[in-house]
């Protein structure tokens, strides 16, 4: 995502603080990416099942606890 957000995060105020949280999964790059991508992609689940997505809520719920508060979150897919 930084590598996408990149020109943005230039374009704004320096006083914006911009927090990424990493997946805990290593997963295939996306078709098309692999020459601007180094290194391992990450992704938050491995499968779509009630226990998996439930797992990615606690993680990133214990990310805010612990890294937060935030003003606003940005995410894609």
């Amino acid at each position: 995502m930084r590598n996408q957000l990149d020109a943005f995060i230039r374009s704004v105020d320096p006083s914006h603080e911009f927090v990424f949280l990493d997946g805990e999964h290593e997963c295939p790059k996306a078709q098309g990416i692999g020459d601007f991508i180094d290194g391992p992609t990450l992704c938050y689940n491995k499968a779509f099942g009630s226990y998996e997505i439930q797992s990615s809520l606690d993680h990133l719920e214990a990310f805010i606890a612990t890294d937060g508060p935030f003003d606003d979150v940005l995410g894609f897919s």
